[in-house]
């Protein structure tokens, strides 16, 4: 799991993707679209804390979420380890789809 200061860039092979067509559960397609909207700076970069911070504000809004709801805020610092290796909320490709800068 990424630390809280973490900073990633998004690639073009996620720029490339539909998440809404992906093969995956929602809470996986959540982390994608907060990672899509969450205020970037200038070069593009974000905090693994803001995307954190994005995702347990926007959990309740539909247009990010749209599953039966998040039971607990506190397993949404969970979901980018789920996302590489859980089996049930993997993503295929994720490493594909940022870059870690520092």
């Amino acid at each position: 799991m990424p630390s809280n200061h973490d900073i990633f860039k998004l690639t073009n092979t996620f720029y490339d993707i539909d998440i809404e067509k992906l093969n995956i559960q929602e809470a996986p397609k959540f982390l994608l679209r907060s990672m899509k909207n969450v205020e970037k700076d200038n070069n593009g970069h974000f905090k693994y804390i803001n995307l954190v911070t994005y995702m347990i504000d926007n959990c309740s809004n539909r247009e990010y979420y749209q599953g039966r709801g998040i039971r607990s805020k506190k397993n949404i610092y969970l979901y980018w380890n789920y996302a590489k290796s859980h089996k049930t909320a993997n993503i295929p490709g994720f490493e594909r789809y940022f870059i870690q800068v520092a």
